[in-house]
């Protein structure tokens, strides 16, 4: 058999070395390929679980932070009643959602092309869930109903993108617990500066 690189004949108990072997050879202590990979993606993973969390956070805090100030009986009510609605949707696995936590409003749309076509009714929509004070605005259709249908799709994924940076904190963060997500979210509020400790 003969070298490929060198030329030179090699003899039956003779291998040829690929450059990866000789390489660990040389290493006092080598490690295996696999290993070096397990460790490799472990380290990736933790990364972003890291990356993931502080993202989610990052997020739920700028939300807070449109919250009314806590100083008041109205800031209290409504960190009450959305930390509530965040423990109940957690529970149960999917969006807690009643028909009296959505607000609606309507106004006329803001197009102003359209000449003798132009919007005269109030076909604009702005739905409003009072817990987490997420609202959408449709006015799309000249309908008011399609618009209403429309707003709640969109109210609907805009909460359930919400909760999922709740069920994101939740999944990689090891201290929280769902019977402590409460006191993580008054933490969250305390961090912003929207209560006094």
């Amino acid at each position: 058999m003969i070298s490929s690189k060198s030329g030179k004949y090699l003899g039956s108990d003779e291998l040829a070395e690929t450059p990866r072997e000789k390489k660990l050879k040389k290493r006092k202590y080598p490690r295996p390929r696999v290993l070096v990979q397990k460790a490799g993606k472990k380290l990736a993973i933790e990364s972003s679980k890291r990356n993931e969390l502080e993202k989610a956070s990052e997020r739920i805090k700028k939300h807070l932070q449109e919250f009314p100030n806590l100083d008041l009986e109205e800031g209290r009510n409504q960190r009450e009643i959305y930390l509530e609605w965040i423990h109940t949707s957690l529970e149960q696995g999917q969006l807690s959602l009643k028909d009296d936590d959505i607000e609606y409003k309507t106004a006329v749309s803001s197009v102003s092309a359209g000449g003798q076509h132009q919007q005269k009714t109030r076909s604009s929509i702005r739905a409003l869930h009072k817990p987490s004070k997420i609202a959408v605005r449709n006015e799309e259709e000249r309908s008011l109903e399609q618009n209403k249908e429309a707003a709640n799709k969109n109210l609907v994924k805009r909460l359930t993108d919400h909760l999922s940076l709740w069920q994101t904190l939740l999944r990689n963060s090891p201290e929280t617990t769902l019977s402590e997500i409460k006191s993580r979210g008054i933490n969250i509020f305390r961090e912003l500066g929207l209560e006094n400790a």
